[in-house]
């Protein structure tokens, strides 16, 4: 469905679970929207995404770094993104959280 791989791949693991999913892709970016409690995660891959242009992902919100309470707080948290991830990466925070 989607040409990059790595998005196929997280795609697939949302299959995989049941999870409900959107495909929000638009001209010249393929983005998936799900949900993980209250939050909307969104996962592109594109010519400018970090990482779009060696076929890795781009999330919002990152995977690497949570609300600290010491100035990084929960809005700009959410509205942070984090580049050149792995399908991996993505699916293990967000999908299978060990």
């Amino acid at each position: 469905m989607f040409k990059c791989a790595e998005l196929e791949k997280v795609r697939e693991a949302l299959e995989e679970k049941g999870w409900k999913w959107e495909n929000k892709s638009s001209y010249g970016m393929e983005r998936i929207w799900f949900h993980v409690g209250a939050l909307t995660i969104s996962v592109i891959n594109g010519e400018f995404s970090y990482g779009g242009n060696i076929g890795l992902l781009e999330t919002m919100p990152p995977t690497n770094q949570m609300p600290t309470g010491d100035g990084y707080d929960v809005i700009e948290w959410a509205n942070d993104v984090e580049g050149c991830l792995t399908a991996d990466e993505v699916i293990n925070k967000w999908i299978n959280p060990s």
